[in-house]
């Protein structure tokens, strides 16, 4: 649909890890769009400004780490890090 070459693409500093654990990511600079537009408001604005948008991300997450129990979040992505 795209060309690659066509996208721009800015970056902001170092990146941190992303927090989303249930997928892998195309590379360690990855961020989910969540996490991304955090990081852009944080490194415009104010550091951990915007820390408590993450909270439901975060809840989200482990929601479904617990739905689909340990067992199988460890099988399938535990070792992804």
């Amino acid at each position: 649909m795209y060309k690659r070459q066509t996208l721009y693409r800015v970056t902001l500093g170092s990146v941190p890890a992303s927090r989303y654990r249930l997928r892998k990511a195309p590379g360690p600079e990855a961020l989910s769009t969540l996490e991304a537009i955090v990081h852009t408001l944080q490194t415009l604005e104010a550091p951990n400004a915007f820390e408590a948008l993450l909270k439901p991300f975060d809840a989200l997450i482990d929601g479904q780490i617990q739905a689909m129990g340990n067992d199988t979040y460890q099988r399938n992505h535990g070792n992804q890090r």
